[in-house]
């Protein structure tokens, strides 16, 4: 199944409203709200991102974003919500999810490499992503991963709610951003067209 995804994002941003956004009470305090994780996240740098939830589903940008890592659990059935690190591109129209996925599965494999990176900017994704400790919001993608400087990795914290079959499928998803802090989460799958939630789920 192909889909014009620039078209798809446009479907999204209809669906769920141009920014300053509006939303019912019930809306807010249901579909839309939050699941807090159930260990000490407050300690951690989610402290930073959870409570901005709000603020950027009402005045955050769209854009595509690709799974870089995610706890494996996310992919299965599941009732934990779990963080995980995405790839975020500023500007969809001048990156193929094509492209996302494959400089998203080069970042993973130097994760996983027994040896050195052989190049700076190797090292710089290498080390960020074999420190589990760390959850970077905004991080500024080297050169050599990104020839339009408009690509940067934020941790997102995943909600199965908002996702079809309450799990990771695909690992491109649309996300919403905070253009200043670069704070991301995933737009709930309520407002993706039928034909991406298709693709989604087929893939």
């Amino acid at each position: 199944m192909s889909l014009n995804f620039d078209e798809e994002l446009k479907k999204i941003e209809k669906n769920l409203g141009t920014p300053p956004r509006s939303f019912s009470f019930m809306q807010k305090s249901t579909y839309l709200k939050l699941r807090n994780p159930g260990w000490k996240w407050e300690e951690s740098d989610l402290a930073l991102i959870i409570p901005k939830w709000p603020e950027i589903l009402k005045n955050g940008k769209l854009s595509w974003g690709h799974v870089i890592m995610a706890n494996s659990l996310m992919f299965e059935t599941s009732i934990y919500d779990h963080p995980g690190l995405l790839l975020i591109d500023t500007d969809p129209c001048e990156t193929s999810p094509a492209e996302l996925e494959s400089t998203s599965m080069q970042m993973y494999q130097l994760k996983i490499s027994e040896h050195q990176a052989q190049t700076s900017d190797k090292m710089i994704i290498q080390e960020l992503l074999q420190d589990e400790h760390n959850f970077p919001i905004g991080f500024e993608v080297p050169k050599e991963f990104n020839p339009y400087d408009d690509r940067f990795i934020s941790t997102v914290y995943f909600q199965r709610k908002h996702l079809p079959e309450n799990r990771l499928i695909t690992s491109l998803l649309p996300v919403i951003y905070c253009e200043e802090t670069k704070i991301t989460f995933i737009v709930p799958s309520k407002y993706w067209s039928p034909e991406f939630i298709e693709w989604w789920k087929e893939e």
